[in-house]
């Protein structure tokens, strides 16, 4: 009655947001004080991955204006996933130019 469906994933407001490509609500949860850094909890279970954070997530969906946004606002281009990757890398392994430029652009500021 009104709960989750059965075996179903959680995701924090945060990883909703990006996975939806819903900037506004990406910003509404920052401004409800989401870490960007903190480890992606749903995402995490649903893609047997340790270590992704917003950024992570951000790329590997190809959400362009939401990685940007998560530059912008301080998330850590370094931190690296269970499988010991950056943001930078998964964007290339996706082949997603604008968010390699995104990445690099910013990485010389």
């Amino acid at each position: 009655k009104g709960g989750l469906i059965p075996g179903a994933i959680r995701l924090n407001p945060l990883e909703g947001a990006i996975m939806c490509n819903d900037i506004g609500r990406v910003k509404v949860e920052i401004r409800k004080g989401a870490d960007l850094n903190e480890p992606a909890v749903g995402y995490c279970k649903m893609n047997k991955k340790s270590g992704y954070r917003a950024l992570h997530i951000a790329v590997v969906g190809g959400k362009i204006n939401i990685a940007k946004l998560l530059v912008k606002l301080g998330a850590d281009k370094r931190v690296k996933t269970g499988d010991g990757k950056t943001a930078l890398d998964l964007a290339k392994e996706k082949g997603n130019q604008a968010i390699i430029d995104i990445l690099n652009e910013t990485s010389k500021n």
